[in-house]
Formats: structure tokens, C-alpha cells, sequence
């Protein structure tokens, strides 16, 4: 070998380091430009439960909790204040008026009126988790 060739090899393997080197660079300041930009445009909606296979969700977005349908694309509860689920039957949702009854199997809800009077609904939301803002 010549004593060309023996200086080329060491010349040819520092660029190839310093072209991985600038390309590992770019694709990092790439990926970090791409996550910033997603999670700019991203609205702020946080889902906090999910009922009834995921058919339902407690959002929470803008510092208010709303039942929301993720299948029809509706509130089907706003200001919501708690909720109770066992995961085997039923699930409960409820504001300061109202509640919402959720059939875990069925995947089917019914809204009913708060009654202040009644002492199984007390004993009820006893058991619900509290959500606060």
C-alpha cells in the first residue's frame, strides 16, 4: 500500500462520521419541530373515564367535564361534576341537575332528573368520584 492510500482511508471515515453525525442532528431538531407543532394544534380536550367499551368518555376540556357520545359526536352531559362505575352493569354520570344512567352492555343511557328527596340517589352519589376543576 501506498502511503496515499493509507492517508485517504482515516480522511474518507471522518466525513462519513461527521455526515451521520450532522444527519442524526437533523432528524432529532426534525422530529422535535414536528411534536411541537402537533401538540400546538392539538386541541385541549383530556378524556378522564371511558363507559361502556369506550362508546362514552368524561372530556374534559377548558376546565369543564362533559359525557360525551365519541360514536354520534355529542354532549350528552355538561358540567359534570362526578361519576360512579362498577364496570359490570351500570355506570352513573351526574351534574348538579341532572344524571346520567349508562348500560354497560347495552351501551344505552337514560337522563334522569337530580331528586333531592331521595335517599337511594343519596346513597349513590356517596360512591361517586368527585371530578374538580
Amino acid at each position: 500500500m501506498s502511503q496515499h492510500e493509507e492517508e485517504y482511508k482515516p480522511k474518507k471515515l471522518g466525513k462519513i462520521i461527521l455526515l451521520a453525525a450532522i444527519v442524526i442532528t437533523a432528524l432529532f431538531f426534525i422530529s422535535q419541530i414536528i411534536f411541537l407543532l402537533i401538540s400546538g394544534f392539538s386541541s385541549n380536550k383530556d378524556e378522564v373515564a371511558f363507559f361502556a367499551g369506550n362508546h362514552y368518555s368524561i372530556i374534559r376540556k377548558d376546565d369543564t367535564y362533559r359525557l360525551y357520545d365519541k360514536k354520534t359526536k355529542n354532549v350528552i352531559l355538561d358540567n359534570v361534576n362526578g361519576y360512579y362505575s362498577n364496570n359490570a352493569v351500570y355506570s352513573y354520570i351526574k351534574n348538579e341537575e341532572e344524571y346520567v344512567v349508562i348500560n354497560e352492555q347495552e351501551e344505552e343511557y337514560i337522563i334522569r332528573e337530580i331528586d333531592p328527596s331521595n335517599s337511594q340517589e343519596k346513597e349513590l352519589f356517596e360512591k361517586f368520584t368527585p371530578l374538580s376543576k
